[in-house]
């Protein structure tokens, strides 16, 4: 029997990369914003000022040790165990254009127990085969799912909620929505239970 091909996403799935973009906002600023308040993929949309991505990425995103020092979320290394268990993980993660995100998101996965050769860094996803894409970004799972039509699950996150309660509101096919403890759960109801 060929193993399922499982491709997973990294940032607001499996690390926290909200968390410092949120604490560079808020020590810039002045404000106490927390994740709640980002309700849209831009971070700094949501957060009130777009412009912000260029000084974050300029004074902290492009330093060495920023990518290798993201918080990994609970249930990070679980969830790449039990993807592991359930079939091939490939992680496809989308490249930030600094000095040091290459190297140190390779080394990053490897610290949570991914294979270094499982590692794809890719702009559009859709573009990359498998049996299942999961991520936190709507746009991509709903673009995966269409263009490849087999289901994907999306991360639920505060960034996304509009998204996915609209989704909810349209009955639209091919995404699966699940809470980020749950992913290996719904990862293999996806796979196995048709």
């Amino acid at each position: 029997m060929t193993r399922k091909v499982i491709l997973l996403d990294v940032d607001g799935v499996l690390c926290n990369f909200v968390k410092p973009a949120i604490k560079f906002f808020n020590d810039k600023t002045g404000l106490s914003k927390t994740d709640d308040d980002v309700y849209d993929f831009d971070i700094f949309k949501s957060l009130g000022d777009k412009t912000m991505w260029e000084p974050f990425k300029n004074e902290l995103a492009s330093n060495e040790l920023f990518c290798f020092g993201l918080e990994a979320y609970d249930h990070a290394k679980e969830t790449v165990y039990g993807l592991k268990q359930l079939g091939d993980l490939h992680v496809v993660t989308t490249p930030y254009k600094t000095k040091f995100w290459h190297n140190e998101r390779i080394e990053w996965l490897h610290k949570i127990g991914v294979d270094y050769d499982s590692i794809s860094f890719v702009k559009k996803k859709h573009h990359y085969d498998g049996d299942i894409l999961i991520d936190d970004c709507f746009a991509n799972v709903q673009e995966w799912s269409q263009f490849r039509k087999k289901n994907s699950i999306l991360v639920a996150r505060p960034w996304n909620k509009l998204e996915w309660e609209d989704w909810i509101a349209h009955e639209r096919n091919g995404i699966v929505i699940t809470k980020p403890e749950e992913i290996v759960n719904s990862a293999e109801k996806v796979l196995f239970e048709r």
